[in-house]
């Protein structure tokens, strides 16, 4: 089975590594990157970049930027002890609205995050798990 399947993988072609790298470099750009600047970094249409981000990511870029910042709110809100980062309250409509964010993605309200998550929630939220999106040294 392995041979068969590693007979299917096809390189990645320069172009889409170029598109999956500025899209790396957005997502780690900020705690909620706009889809604007993601769109007027590439000479593409917005339709290939949601093409290419659903094909490499399994989403398009405005799901994206939604999951990771509600990951990035996530892991800060453990890190930093149970106090919500300033970023976070002004991007949020209300605390009701983050909390729903944050359980969307987690499964967990911040106040379970603190309280009652499991080791290795804690740990895959560990900002060190978010150093992939960062570009390679």
């Amino acid at each position: 089975m392995d041979a068969w399947l590693t007979a299917m993988i096809k390189p990645v072609r320069a172009e889409r590594r170029a598109v999956i790298q500025a899209i790396r470099e957005w997502l780690a750009d900020s705690m909620f990157p706009d889809v604007a600047d993601l769109y007027a970094s590439l000479s593409l249409s917005e339709r290939q970049i949601m093409r290419i981000s659903n094909t490499y990511y399994g989403s398009p870029p405005r799901a994206l930027a939604r999951t990771y910042g509600a990951l990035k709110t996530a892991s800060s809100i453990v890190m930093n002890e149970g106090r919500i980062p300033e970023e976070a309250l002004a991007h949020y409509a209300d605390q009701p609205h983050l909390i729903r964010e944050v359980k969307r993605v987690t499964g967990q309200t911040p106040r379970q995050l603190m309280n009652s998550s499991s080791p290795v929630m804690r740990i895959t939220l560990h900002p060190s798990n978010f150093a992939e999106l960062q570009p390679p040294p």
